[in-house]
């Protein structure tokens, strides 16, 4: 508006005034010369054209300074557009590198936990190790014990042939037969013997060969060996049924103390229970931390919580959950009071004895067997 003022006091300043082109004392000898009619005429042509023009040149002076104001705001438009696109560029750049950073720092975290980790594995890889170099000797040394078992059952086995020949008096017949070879003072009978098992034929060989023919005393020999095959195989069976279940035994047990090693104990189960509830309080707080730093509260200032991955509180915490377990505090109470814990009753000691009763009994099956010569 100051540009289109001074453009209109330049513009009456060029109109032709009385005040400029004369003065008052030149205009008396003037009029005198021409007639005032004309010259106010010639006046008020002259104002005419001036206002005739006066709007034109607002016009012109308008559309000049409106084309000058449109330029300069299109360039500040412009000048604003560019720096509103440059900081939405930072800004996205800024994003990005947070993200960047904060996902560094969680893969950081996670590295250095998997380190800890990966030595703790270790560790327990190596002493896992050393059990099992420990029970493969056992395991050696329970082979050992096995075969030295079944070299016992095999002397006893021929024990107890030798104790049963000699408790048995009708087992004197076979030697009376070998040390009666000279005499042929029994007249042979007509009936012809004819065996009918593997014993029988034995017998008929030693017929042939001693020329023997008493057919009842060689029924009556065949039926007591017969009666001694059958009791020795019953006898080989039900060792040998022994000698599988020992094997069985020691089968199982090498299962169970294998499977000892990679089945996870009660104790670390509840560990790791605790372990599981104090990081689902960790991703809690965390989670409140990013909303914070988000949508910071202006109202209030709340001190910075640190999320990291297990803080000495969340540790505290971890013990806490660990030692108020009910099954954590009666097995320190076995452990401090040995005593008092065996009074009201241990299931497992129950279970030891009834397996060590069962096996006793088996022993005692065992050594029935056998003479109470060779038993005592």
């Amino acid at each position: 508006m100051d540009g289109i003022s001074e453009k209109v006091k330049k513009d009456m300043i060029r109109l032709p005034s009385i005040i400029n082109d004369r003065s008052f004392i030149t205009d008396i000898s003037k009029v005198k010369e021409g007639s005032a009619q004309e010259r106010i005429i010639e006046y008020h042509n002259a104002i005419k054209q001036q206002m005739n023009s006066l709007n034109g040149d607002l016009d012109t002076v308008l559309q000049r300074h409106e084309q000058d104001f449109l330029n300069a705001f299109k360039y500040q438009m412009y000048n604003l557009y560019t720096q509103i696109k440059d900081l939405k560029k930072a800004a996205n750049n800024t994003g990005a590198n947070l993200k960047h950073n904060e996902e560094l720092h969680k893969l950081q975290k996670s590295l250095e936990w998997f380190r800890k980790e990966a030595i703790k594995l270790g560790d327990t890889v190596e002493e896992y190790k050393k059990e099992i170099d420990i029970l493969k000797e056992k395991n050696k040394e329970l082979e050992t014990d096995c075969k030295f078992y079944k070299s016992k059952l095999k002397i006893a086995k021929k024990k107890i042939k030798l104790a049963k020949i000699e408790q048995d008096p009708k087992s004197s017949i076979e030697q009376v037969l070998i040390t009666t070879v000279e005499t042929n003072n029994i007249p042979p009978s007509p009936a012809k013997y004819n065996p009918s098992s593997k014993s029988g034929e034995l017998i008929a060989e030693l017929l042939k060969k001693h020329k023997r023919n008493e057919i009842g005393l060689f029924k009556e020999i065949e039926e007591i060996m017969e009666r001694q095959a059958k009791h020795y195989a019953e006898t080989s069976k039900h060792y040998q049924r022994i000698i599988n279940n020992e094997r069985k035994k020691i089968q199982n047990l090498s299962v169970i103390q294998s499977s000892a090693f990679l089945e996870k104990s009660e104790l670390e189960n509840l560990f790791l229970d605790c372990v599981e509830e104090v990081k689902k309080e960790i991703g809690h707080r965390r989670a409140k931390s990013l909303r914070l730093q988000k949508f910071p509260l202006k109202t209030r200032s709340s001190p910075k919580e640190k999320a990291e991955v297990f803080s000495p509180s969340d540790k505290r915490k971890i013990m806490e959950l660990l030692i108020s377990n009910e099954q954590v505090l009666i097995m320190l109470y076995e452990k401090l009071f040995p005593f008092r814990a065996s009074q009201y009753g241990n299931p497992q000691k129950l279970e030891q004895d009834i397996s060590i009763d069962a096996s006793a009994q088996e022993f005692e099956e065992i050594m029935k067997l056998f003479p109470p010569s060779i038993a005592s």
